[in-house]
Formats: C-alpha cells, structure tokens, sequence
C-alpha cells in the first residue's frame, strides 16, 4: 500500500523543515506547487526540538567549515609578502574564527539553555552602545565622502579597501540598530 499524497507531502515539507534539499527537475523554487513551500505545514510538522537538534548539527557543521576557511587564509597569509592579499587573507581569517564563536553562542544556548537579555542588561551599558552608534555613523559619513572624492580618479585599489571598510562599518551600524531594536521591544519608551 502506497502513502496517501497528503502523507507523502507532509514528510517531503518536514525533510525540507529540517534541511533537505529540495529535489531538483529543473524547475525553480515556487514552481513546487505539490509542496506549496509558502505553506505553514513546513514547520507545523517539525516539533521544536528537532528544528534545535537539527540547527546544532548544522552549526556544528558549519563550524568545521569556518575551521577549514580560516585555516585556508591563515597559508594564504603566510604565502604571500603582498599587503593587500594578505591583510584580505586576515580579514577572512578573523571573521571564520568570529563566525565559528557566534555559532558556538547559538549551539550553547540550545543545548545549555535559552540566552536572555533583560532591561537591565541594554539599560546598563547603553550609554557606551549610544554612544559607539554616534561614532559609527561619523565614520560612515567620512568613508562615503572619500569614496565619493574618488570617484573617476582610478585610486582602484583605495577604492576596493575603502568600499570594504563602509561594508564593514555598515554591519557593525546593523548590529547595533537590531540591538536597539531589541531595546525599544523591552522598552516601551524606546
């Protein structure tokens, strides 16, 4: 006896939920309507437990692979005398160790329990983060008006370390505005 369709279904979209690829015939995602991926069934299906038991597998995964770039980076940057090769080479280095930590504070929180962060928390060392925002928003405003003044001026190598560093400030300015966020959500006055 063969599942119904709906049975057949609802273990395709739990595979999905947990991390399986989608079968590939050639047509994109969205062009699944037997799976309709839109659906609320993706994770009414999964329990709680096994979307954490399945996100801390892959971190752990994820975290090898961190392991492996950041090695990878480290012989590149040891390979080359070239300044821009190896600073891009520790950049990628520093960041796969970063990652792998971040990784490792979402598999403990699962695994040791949930991570908190109370009113008190923000409220007592928000002036610092306040003020690390103003900072940011300086330094933003002052790599825009330097790639701005280069612009047609063939400074391609400045332009391609000073473009990094405003991808980079601009990360840190969303860190800290989801923070706030999550400051204003504790907050009701912000």
């Amino acid at each position: 006896m063969q599942p119904s369709p709906s049975a057949a279904r609802r273990r395709m979209l739990r595979r999905i939920a947990l991390g399986a690829a989608i079968p590939h015939d050639g047509r994109v995602p969205g062009e699944y309507p037997e799976l309709d991926l839109r659906s609320e069934d993706l994770m009414s299906n999964v329990s709680t437990k096994e979307l954490q038991d399945n996100l801390v597998a892959e971190l752990k995964n994820w975290q090898k692979a961190e392991g492996t770039a950041a090695n990878q980076m480290e012989k590149l940057g040891k390979a080359t005398d070239h300044p821009i090769i190896k600073l891009v080479a520790d950049v990628i280095h520093a960041d796969s160790l970063r990652h792998a930590k971040v990784q490792q504070l979402v598999i403990d929180s699962i695994e040791k329990g949930t991570l908190s962060l109370s009113p008190d928390d923000l409220g007592k060392v928000w002036g610092l983060i306040d003020e690390h925002i103003k900072t940011e928003q300086h330094m933003v405003a002052d790599v825009r008006k330097a790639l701005d003044s280069m612009r047609g001026r063939k400074m391609v190598v400045q332009q391609y370390l000073l473009e990094y560093l405003l991808f980079d400030e601009e990360k840190h300015d969303l860190l800290l505005e989801k923070l706030e966020g999550i400051k204003g959500g504790m907050y009701p006055y912000g």
